[in-house]
């Protein structure tokens, strides 16, 4: 086996060997690294302890505030995420 590889075999596992990969690590390194998407992922996901929460924090993303803030985003892009995200905001917006 090589020591380059990590097979994660339950929840913690990965904590209690030291590695540094929790979502408030994650969260560290997306700042430093990554300054505009974490600025992105703390206004547009309304939750106080969006890196210690992680997972219920992924219900609070304001979609409706991302793409009115961020429009130009689906114009900018061709990716096909976004183009999906905007598709359904903009059902959204039509049924209201």
């Amino acid at each position: 086996m090589s020591k380059e590889t990590l097979y994660v075999l339950g929840n913690g596992f990965d904590l209690y060997h030291g590695l540094k990969t929790s979502y408030s690590d994650f969260g560290k390194y997306v700042e430093k690294n990554h300054s505009q998407l974490y600025y992105y992922l703390e206004r547009y996901f309304h939750h106080v302890n969006l890196w210690s929460d992680f997972e219920n924090a992924l219900s609070t993303f304001d979609i409706s505030e991302f793409f009115g803030d961020n429009e130009r985003i689906y114009t900018q892009t061709k990716r096909v995420i976004v183009q999906g995200i905007y598709t359904l905001w903009k059902l959204q917006q039509n049924t209201q």
